[in-house]
């Protein structure tokens, strides 16, 4: 006895049905797996991740706040030309005394460095910048790309204060900005308190402070790829498995 054939489809459409599922499916595996596999692992992105992201300090003390740049750069593997970091904070909390340049440009193909720092700590900022010139196709990778020293203000009340990254800017070799995806590091100060009050920084544009004297560091780049996910092709073929067996199956009705 044959099984029963599914009602309300005749063959043509069943075989339409079956045909778009395989279709849909071959799509996203073409298609849709490279591009999340290529945002999930930090391509056309820049991820700023400071450690330590949580610190407990008293006022006069000083934490070594370590920033990790993660990108792959942009479409057709252009990389990144220069980076500007911007560290925001409040200045009755906080205060920057101390920047060391990483080597993170200094990834792909040989060219000349500049780097440069300000910290403005009355406007509570302070900007760590770099740039390869020439470009040479730009840098990718995942290092350190400056180590900040933060020191406790003296009078600071307990409380919870944070240092922000979210006005970091990073442009490709070929003059096209990178979206930023940051995370801030928060300092409990004696004990810990209310989250501080707002603060005004002004136009980051127009900034001026002292120029601590550049540290290149020691750490080196080694100008590698962000690891990719390669869970997501997994899973996509998977579902491309799964379409083929329904193909199959609508086949034999």
């Amino acid at each position: 006895m044959s099984a029963d054939r599914p009602a309300g489809l005749d063959p043509p459409e069943r075989s339409t049905l079956a045909v778009a599922v395989l279709a849909t499916a071959v799509v996203g595996l073409v298609f849709g797996a490279p591009a999340i596999e290529t945002v999930s692992a930090g391509d056309r992105a820049a991820v700023v991740s400071p450690t330590p992201e949580e610190v407990d300090a008293d006022p006069g003390e000083t934490v070594a706040v370590e920033v990790v740049l993660r990108s792959r750069g942009g479409h057709g593997g252009v990389g990144v030309e220069s980076v500007a970091l911007r560290a925001l904070y409040h200045p009755d909390y906080l205060e920057v005394v101390d920047v060391e340049h990483g080597t993170w440009l200094e990834g792909g193909s040989e060219t000349d460095v500049e780097s440069d720092a300000t910290i403005a700590n009355d406007r509570g900022v302070t900007e760590v910048t770099q740039s390869r010139v020439p470009p040479a196709g730009g840098a990718t990778g995942d290092a350190v790309f400056a180590t900040l020293t933060v020191r406790v203000v003296d009078d600071a009340p307990p409380s919870e204060a944070t240092i922000d990254f979210g006005e970091t800017a990073v442009a490709l070799a070929d003059d096209y900005p990178l979206p930023i995806y940051d995370r801030a590091v928060t300092v409990s100060i004696d004990g810990g308190g209310d989250p501080h009050e707002s603060f005004d920084h002004g136009d980051l544009e127009d900034l001026e402070g002292s120029d601590p004297p550049i540290d290149d560091g020691t750490d080196e780049s080694d100008g590698g790829e962000v690891d990719s996910v390669s869970g997501v092709l997994v899973a996509v073929s998977l579902l491309a498995a799964f379409a083929i067996v329904a193909l199959a199956r609508q086949l034999s009705w």
